[in-house]
């Protein structure tokens, strides 16, 4: 599972629009398959479906006014939602409480990597602690993933004003962690975080999981990158993953502490960096 290869869902893409769409939408749509290096097909009135089956591309961008969707030519969808941060925010604010915020021992004014951005969830978590002294970086290795997920972020109309504010504050790179850690400063950042794709799905996670994992970067945690993340943490690398699966047996030694719940089928482990 731990391979240090990287696993992008290439595929060939296609940019379109909207149907209806208006001269601007059409222009950024352009543009977009410039800087994605795609090709530009118009929309014409045709369908998703019959776009797909005529161009022969594997995955379809469709810019509309307040959003990006992916579509696959196997009919997986990703649109950006902001999962579970609604629900976590929610309860940390009421209870104190979030395993990966315990874990993380997050601070107003610190700075976060999150090098597996996915749906962004702890990002958003890490945003609202940190405040607007501090910074979240989210690293997502796939160029048209991270486009969407940085509109996404950039428009998503969360009805809670700080939880909103805190999502708009993320810094969406498109950037593989492997590369970004190994050029990033010593002790540049309080925590790392990684949430790799596990082996075998989450009960009840296979709906919100499927879509990230047809479009994503399946590749597993690459240990050289975890060393690497120790140089840069000021005060630990955090990795998610299933209770379970424990990790590589090259780190399972450096593990400090793991943070759970007594029924979670997940947990964070906490690593400190070198010289702690």
């Amino acid at each position: 599972m731990y391979s240090s290869a990287s696993n992008h869902n290439i595929g060939r893409l296609t940019i379109t629009t909207a149907v209806n769409a208006t001269d601007e939408l059409i222009e950024e749509a352009t543009n977009l398959s410039i800087t994605l290096n795609a090709v530009y097909c118009p929309r014409s009135g045709h369908s998703l479906n019959s776009l797909v089956q005529e161009t022969q591309f594997d995955k379809v961008l469709v810019v509309q006014r307040d959003q990006y969707t992916l579509y696959g030519a196997d009919g997986m969808e990703y649109q950006f939602h902001p999962n579970m941060a609604i629900v976590r925010a929610t309860n940390y604010t009421k209870t104190g409480r979030d395993y990966y915020l315990e874990a993380a021992e997050l601070k107003p004014g610190d700075t976060v990597i999150d090098c597996t951005l996915g749906f962004g969830c702890e990002a958003v978590l890490a945003a609202m602690v940190v405040g607007v002294d501090g910074q979240v970086i989210g690293l997502e290795s796939v160029p048209e993933l991270a486009i969407v997920t940085r509109r996404g972020m950039g428009r998503y109309n969360m009805l809670q004003k700080h939880l909103r504010e805190a999502m708009r504050r993320v810094v969406v790179l498109n950037a593989d962690y492997r590369e970004y850690l190994r050029k990033s400063r010593t002790r540049s950042a309080d925590i790392v975080y990684f949430d790799p794709f596990f082996k075998e799905t989450l009960e009840g996670a296979g709906h919100t999981v499927g879509c990230l994992a047809a479009f994503g970067n399946r590749a597993s945690l690459d240990i050289r990158s975890v060393i690497e993340a120790r140089r840069v943490a000021r005060r630990a690398v955090i990795i998610k993953h299933p209770k379970w699966h424990p990790l590589p047996q090259e780190i399972r030694p450096d593990v400090k502490e793991e943070v759970a719940g007594r029924r979670s089928t997940i947990t964070f482990a906490v690593i400190p960096p070198y010289g702690l």
